[in-house]
Parts: C-alpha cells; structure tokens; sequence
C-alpha cells in the first residue's frame, strides 16, 4: 500500500537572506543503500516541499533502503550562490516481514466409499498447496484442520472426523 509520514523534514527554510523569499524550495530524494525492490513501479520515495514522504511498497517484499536527502531553492548558484543541501541517509525506510496466510485449492471435491470397507485415503483432495506468496514462507510448515460442516459424524468410526497431511 501507499504510505505517507508527515513532519519528515522540519524547519525547511529556503535560506537565510530576506531576498530569498520569493524562491521556491523541493526535495530530490536518492536511494543510497538497500533494497530498491520494497518499492512498487512509480512508488518510490518522494518527499513535498513541506517535508511529507510519500512512498508506495511492493507487495511481498520486506528489508531496508536509505535515502539521501537533497534540498533545491530556485535561486541558482550565480554570484557564488548555494542552491542545494544534501543530507546523506536522512531517510531509512524499515518493512518488517509478516506471516503471509497459506493457501490451496481443491482438488478431488466428493469422495466415494462403499459402507463397510475399511480406511480409506485419497491423494488430490487439497492441490496447489503453497505456505504463502513469498519466499520467505517456504522454511515453515503447514497443517489442515477438517472441520465437518454438513452431515452426521456418525458415518466415521468413532465418530472422529478424517485428517488431511500437508503433502
């Protein structure tokens, strides 16, 4: 999603002379270290000239980035004039990692069995089974809970509903 974090940059001043009120200030802000992938195409980091950062993530991505900072009046730079401030990694920008849920489909939808015949196990039930949208869910493990929604447990031995493996 879009982020926007007000009061970044505090006491911008577009200089200290009288003559320079009549200029206009804006930020330029530069990736200086990290991970440029946390941000979505066209969401990088932009800061308005009241100190407002704006940013936008990709989705799936955590890590961190550092940004330089830099700071341009209108003024230009004749009769020895400074038109820029740069302040280096001013900005860190910090995506904490979080659980993404599992997913599946289903598979094999009605299951058929002759009364009587004993245990029974069936592959294909649960397809396309994932730990979650990023790469960083594949370390974890996975488990299904099958709850019976409609009908009569008693058609199960002991009346204890089927279990389901993650494979």
């Amino acid at each position: 999603g879009s982020y926007t974090f007000e009061g970044v940059a505090v006491d911008v001043r577009k200089g200290v002379s009288a003559n320079e009120d009549s200029q206009s200030v804006s930020f330029e802000v530069l990736i200086r270290s990290g991970n440029e992938s946390l941000f979505a195409p066209g969401g990088m980091p932009r800061m308005s000239a009241d100190g407002t950062v704006w940013f936008k993530l990709a989705p799936y991505q955590n890590g961190n980035a550092t940004f330089d900072v830099i700071l341009r009046d209108d003024g230009g730079t004749s009769d020895g004039g400074v038109d820029t401030l740069t302040v280096e990694g001013a900005v860190n920008v910090t995506v904490l990692p979080v659980n993404d849920r599992p997913s599946f489909g289903v598979g094999e939808d009605t299951l058929i069995v002759v009364e009587g015949s004993g245990n029974h196990s069936f592959e294909g039930v649960a397809v396309d089974i994932r730990r979650g949208e990023d790469a960083n869910e594949d370390q974890q493990s996975i488990s299904f809970d099958v709850v019976l929604r409609d009908g009569n447990a008693s058609i199960f031995l002991d009346e204890v509903i089927p279990t389901m493996d993650a494979n």
